[in-house]
């Protein structure tokens, strides 16, 4: 049985960047603190891992979580999908009464697009967000004037 040599995996990862590698160009997946950004509530979302349209979080507490904090995650998907490239981002929420936290992210550029055609298998009607796409450009004077960043 052969190995593949860390610098092929490396290369491929480089290669496969704009095809769905799980990797930021600086080799980080996304991270973010409410605590670290000052706000007065402890939530942290992590991308677990990505493919070319979609991340795969993980939000501990989601299912509890407030108000506040429900705001501060959408304003954390609209970062990550800005920061990503795109325009558009839809989700599927865990089960209500689950202990699972682990939400699927899925991005467009196109208001238009599916969210059931963008999310594939992970799409779930009854736990995604809204019909369509939730834009980029409608929450981020929202989150900024809310202090969300």
């Amino acid at each position: 049985m052969s190995r593949t040599p860390p610098a092929f995996g490396a290369l491929a990862c480089l290669a496969l960047t704009l095809s769905g590698c799980s990797r930021e160009a600086d080799g980080a997946l996304y991270r973010a603190s409410a605590r670290d950004n000052g706000l007065p509530f402890d939530m942290t979302v992590s991308e677990l891992r990505r493919t070319a349209a979609k991340s795969y979080l993980d939000i501990p507490g989601f299912n509890a979580r407030t108000s506040q904090q429900a705001r501060w995650a959408m304003c954390v998907f609209t970062e990550l999908a800005k920061k990503r490239g795109f325009s558009f981002w839809t989700v599927v929420y865990p089960p209500e009464k689950s202990s699972r936290t682990q939400l699927v992210v899925a991005f467009s550029n196109s208001e238009n697009a599916s969210p059931a055609e963008l999310l594939g298998q992970d799409f779930v009607a009854e736990l995604t967000l809204d019909d369509g796409m939730t834009s980029v450009e409608a929450l981020e004077d929202f989150c900024s004037s809310a202090g969300y960043p």
